[in-house]
C-alpha cells in the first residue's frame, strides 16, 4: 500500500469527521482495499506498544507474557468487529455496503485513536492528572461515538437508530475484549 493511498484514506476519514459524506469517495472499498485498510492497525501498533509498556511498568507481571496477551487483544480487537459486522450487514440487508463501511471504519479508527492516544500516554507518564485524563477520555469517547455513528449511518445507509445500535455494539464488543484480556493479563499480578 502506497503512502498516497494512506494519505487519501486518512483524508477521507477526516472529511467524515466534519460530516462530509463525500469522505467515503476517498476510500478504496474493494476487497483489496478492505485488506489494505488493516494497515491502520500497523500504523497504530507502535503507539499501542508504548501504552502497553507504560501499563506494565510498576506491575508484578511477566513483561513478555503481558506483551503477548496485549498483542493478542490488539489483533482480536481489529478482527472481531468486522467479523461481527459481516453478519449484521447481512441481517440488515446491507451486505452490499459492508466493504464500504468496513474500510471507512478501519481508517476512521486510525484517526480516532490518534486523537485519543495522547490522553492515556500523558496520564501514564504522570504528565496529566488521573481525574483530568478521565474527564478528557469521556469527552473524546462521546465525540468519537458521534463520529462512528455518522460513519455507520452514511456508509451503510441505515436509519439513525440502527446506526446508534451499531455504535453500541462496537463499544460493548471493545469493552468485553479489553476486560477479558485485562483479566487474563493481570491474573495473579500484585
Amino acid at each position: 500500500m502506497s503512502a498516497p493511498s494512506v494519505v487519501f484514506a486518512v483524508y477521507g476519514a477526516t472529511r467524515l469527521a466534519v460530516a462530509d459524506p463525500g469522505g467515503l469517495s476517498w476510500f478504496n472499498d474493494t476487497p483489496r482495499g478492505f485488506w489494505h485498510s488493516f494497515r491502520a492497525a500497523w500504523i497504530l501498533a507502535p503507539f499501542y506498544l508504548l501504552l502497553v509498556l507504560i501499563e506494565a511498568a510498576g506491575r508484578d507481571v511477566s513483561l513478555l507474557s503481558f506483551l503477548i496477551l496485549k498483542g493478542e487483544g490488539y489483533v482480536i480487537s481489529w478482527v472481531a468487529y468486522p467479523l461481527v459486522m459481516v453478519f449484521i450487514c447481512r441481517s440488515l440487508g446491507r451486505a452490499d455496503r459492508f466493504l464500504r463501511y468496513a474500510v471507512a471504519y478501519n481508517w476512521v479508527s486510525l484517526v480516532q485513536k490518534l486523537i485519543y492516544l495522547p490522553i492515556p500516554l500523558l496520564a501514564g507518564v504522570g504528565l496529566m492528572a488521573p481525574q483530568t485524563a478521565a474527564f478528557l477520555a469521556l469527552l473524546v469517547l462521546a465525540a468519537m461515538s458521534l463520529y462512528s455513528w455518522y460513519v455507520a449511518r452514511v456508509a451503510l445507509e441505515v436509519p439513525r437508530v440502527t446506526a446508534a445500535g451499531i455504535v453500541l455494539l462496537d463499544l460493548l464488543l471493545a469493552l468485553s475484549i479489553k476486560a477479558g484480556m485485562d483479566r487474563v493479563a493481570f491474573a495473579g499480578a500484585g
